[in-house]
């Protein structure tokens, strides 16, 4: 069965009152449509992720008929497909993760102080990584997971030797790869990121479903005890 991040709201689910959690009005513009954006983009999300389970499939299929001239040229544009697919999937887990960091940030902040912070000071999973002040006890249990993304996204981005790892695909289900050389720094020690996707849907899947249970809280205090 193909994963999915189904949290915020199940995939083909027409978006309802009921997902909404109503969140205040700030500086940075309606936290509310910032989170109906959130749970909205993992509709598409979760297409990304049926579109790489249904390309890897006819892919092993393909490969483990008998050879011809066909499967040759299906095996390499599937081969090519499915790693920009990951790719595209790694970019907008990386997006909404930022964007999840910094809603946090700010209803913490408004929780705490009554009022709205000038500057989002983590905004970022890197910057959240650095700094892991902010909600450690729902955080701490997901630092692993959020630094796979992290560090992935950036090899993706920047390092230049992630292209020698451009052959490897999972053998039985999708995986994604990742070759990191901090800086393209040839003195430092490049890392190789092997995970196997079905596993990491799911730790993020619940990753979600706590992050949906700190926002309703945050939600639950500001409007029982509003800000000024």
């Amino acid at each position: 069965m193909i994963p999915k991040i189904e949290a915020f709201k199940k995939q083909r689910d027409i978006l309802n009152v009921k997902d909404m959690i109503r969140l205040p009005e700030t500086p940075y513009g309606s936290l509310t449509l910032k989170w109906f954006d959130i749970i909205q983009r993992f509709d598409s999300i979760n297409d990304k992720i049926d579109e790489i389970y249904y390309c890897h499939e006819i892919f092993v299929r393909n490969r483990t008929e008998e050879f011809n001239e066909y499967r040759q040229v299906v095996i390499g544009k599937l081969f090519s497909k499915s790693r920009c697919m990951i790719e595209e999937l790694i970019y907008w887990l990386r997006k909404s993760t930022d964007e999840m960091i910094s809603l946090v940030y700010i209803l913490d902040y408004l929780s705490t102080h009554k009022i709205c912070p000038e500057k989002i000071e983590i905004e970022s999973i890197g910057k959240l990584l650095m700094d892991k002040s902010l909600c450690v006890d729902f955080f701490s249990n997901h630092y692993d997971m959020l630094k796979t993304i992290n560090d992935v996204s950036n090899a993706y981005k920047h390092s230049f030797l992630n292209t020698e790892i451009s052959n490897h695909i999972g053998n039985d289900e999708p995986y994604f790869f990742a070759l990191s050389l901090s800086n393209n720094d040839l003195k430092k020690k490049p890392y190789f990121y092997p995970v196997e996707l079905t596993d990491f849907i799911i730790k993020y899947s619940g990753f979600c479903t706590s992050y949906k249970q700190l926002i309703q809280k945050y939600h639950n205090e500001l409007f029982s005890n509003p800000v000024q």
